[in-house]
């Protein structure tokens, strides 16, 4: 098994097949990070949901700790184009609500900013 089949399971494996069945779907026209960016999501909408409503913070804390590790997994795959980039965004600051590495944290992701938009420095 490689990394990017570890990666690739590792989410819905860790949700306990509580994420919908669709968020499971291999789709060989996508790229990784947006198979990943689409776990992320499917898990998110889980946890925001109502299997999770009155649940108690000890149970429900380690599932946005998962969540927030999901994003922080989706910024080491290397995107494949600027929309690979922008879900990249979304998934590790959760639509904004948290903040980016920095280029001293994550240079390899600035790296990949500049390369898409065609900077080199």
């Amino acid at each position: 098994m490689k990394r990017r089949d570890l990666l690739t399971l590792a989410p819905a494996a860790l949700a306990g097949c509580a994420v919908p069945a669709r968020a499971c779907t291999l789709r060989l026209d996508e790229t990784l990070v947006a198979t990943a960016y689409r776990e992320w999501a499917a898990f998110r909408a889980y946890i925001n949901g109502p299997a999770t409503e009155g649940m108690k913070n000890t149970e429900f804390n380690p599932l946005v700790e998962e969540l927030d590790g999901m994003g922080l997994v989706l910024l080491t795959i290397p995107a494949e184009s600027a929309a690979d980039f922008i879900m990249k965004v979304i998934a590790s600051t959760d639509w904004g609500q948290g903040g980016m590495p920095d280029i001293t944290e994550l240079p390899e992701l600035w790296a990949e900013a500049r390369a898409l938009v065609g900077v080199s420095q």
